[in-house]
């Protein structure tokens, strides 16, 4: 893929969040005090996903619902 295709595939794909996009002006106030307790990354839901995925290697004969309430 030349830099030409790979610039527009990602101005295509993050359109919303250029200039002139939905989400490409600064937030206001108000919505910066209602998003401050949200994560900026997402390593709580990976930690998870990764405790289930070697829960599922250990037990291989449990159900779903049983491992993720574990």
């Amino acid at each position: 893929m030349t830099s030409e295709a790979m610039k527009r595939t990602a101005e295509k794909q993050l359109s919303d969040f250029l200039d002139g996009g939905k989400f490409g002006q600064e937030p206001e106030e108000k919505q910066l005090n209602r998003s401050s307790f949200a994560p900026v990354a997402n390593l709580t839901c990976e930690h998870h996903f990764g405790h289930l995925d070697s829960s599922q290697r250990k037990r291989s004969g449990a159900s779903l619902h049983h491992l993720t309430s574990v």
